[in-house]
């Protein structure tokens, strides 16, 4: 129930809405934050939004909006960062404490019903008021929060109750969306940064000897023969001579085959069809 003395923490259930369609549709899109803000903007009256991965040191930023856009959250956020303000910051403590009880958490926050002084290390000048809602989704311990200004003033009980209702539901969009923001990230560190590239190869376990995965990782990473050569540290001819090695091993035919092998190895596909398998076509 509702206790301002004790900042409105409330244990609730999941329930959805229809309205909350769009935040579904969105995620793992780029503008997901940018429609997440708008919706708890008519849904809560919000003016700022940021949504976090909690841990027991820092915690993980997934992202963060206002109505006034992006840059002007970051401003407002940065001096919190920096300053490591989450370690005095009693809504961070509370969800912390609940980080291994499987109900969700939600905790208002006026700012004048905390210490002023820190009010201050904690809240933007401008910020009034706060909603945290904390939960588990995807194993992930995620935590949205949610701000006002005088211009707006104090989020209202409906505020509240509506957040009841829909929270449990936002916790999962979000974790959703890191998880895919994670997995994309790993995709493309696999598929651009040649020392993954190389221990990825490594561990699809081909029997490769390391200057082979060595040559291989770079022929993925875009390099040519000559700036293998160069990077390596050997002649061109050593560099041919390794490639067509570890083609033989492969039995491959090309870098367009080493390149189906490689998403094949990385992506636990047995076979590929369609438009990437069609991209290989003879030579180096």
């Amino acid at each position: 129930m509702h206790h301002r003395d004790s900042w409105t923490v409330d244990l609730v259930g999941a329930s959805a809405g229809a309205s909350l369609a769009p935040v579904i549709d969105a995620v793992g899109a780029n503008d997901f934050t940018d429609i997440l803000m708008d919706y708890t903007a008519q849904a809560f009256g919000a003016e700022s939004c940021i949504f976090v991965e909690l841990s027991a040191e820092r915690p993980k930023t997934i992202g963060l909006s206002s109505l006034q856009g992006k840059r002007h959250a970051r401003e407002g956020y940065s001096p919190y960062v920096e300053g490591q303000h989450w370690k005095i910051d009693p809504g961070i403590k509370i969800a912390n404490s609940h980080l291994g009880n499987s109900d969700p958490i939600l905790l208002h926050m006026p700012r004048d019903e905390l210490d002023p002084c820190l009010a201050t290390e904690i809240y933007r000048s401008e910020v009034v008021d706060r909603l945290l809602f904390a939960g588990y989704a995807q194993s992930r311990p995620i935590l949205l929060g949610l701000f006002r200004t005088p211009g707006r003033g104090k989020f209202h009980d409906a505020d509240v109750a509506h957040l009841c209702h829909v929270g449990a539901s936002l916790i999962s969009a979000i974790a959703k969306h890191a998880m895919l923001l994670d997995k994309t990230d790993h995709l493309l560190r696999s598929l651009t940064r040649k020392e993954v590239i190389e221990e990825n190869i490594r561990q699809a376990d081909e029997g490769l000897p390391r200057r082979e995965v060595e040559v291989c990782a770079r022929i993925l990473a875009g390099l040519s023969v000559e700036g293998i050569a160069l990077d390596l540290n050997v002649g061109l001819e050593t560099v041919t001579t390794y490639r067509k090695r570890a083609y033989g091993r492969l039995g491959l035919a090309n870098r367009y085959d080493l390149f189906l092998w490689y998403i094949r190895s990385i992506s636990g596909l047995e076979a590929i069809s369609g438009p990437i398998a069609r991209l290989a076509h003879p030579g180096n």
